[in-house]
């Protein structure tokens, strides 16, 4: 996967949310505020089932949440948990953007 964006989110146990904390943008789109709930969208998702997750159409996916206008932008993209301890401490986003292999 050569990829386009990435982003680190760190999970906050007394909120039950991961916030974004680290970002990598091809374009130079700058970092956005973003934050999920535990299960909420993809991110969410892979840190409350502490799973990797590949898709290869994000979009099309019932757990893709639309958080901001770039979210557009996203096509295939792979989450992988961060774990220390078996205690997931944060997710690591990759993601293409469209017409991209």
């Amino acid at each position: 996967m050569g990829a386009d964006r990435c982003a680190i989110f760190v999970a906050h146990d007394s909120t039950r949310q991961l916030v974004l904390r680290g970002w990598w943008d091809f374009e130079g789109v700058p970092q956005p505020a973003l934050m999920y709930d535990l299960g909420e969208g993809l991110v969410g998702w892979v840190a409350r089932e502490n799973r990797p997750l590949f898709l290869a159409n994000a979009q099309s996916d019932q757990r893709f949440v639309t958080k901001w206008a770039h979210d557009a932008d996203v096509a295939a993209v792979m989450n992988l948990p961060l774990v220390i301890n078996s205690a997931v401490v944060g997710v690591l986003q990759v993601s293409t953007r469209p017409g991209k292999p």
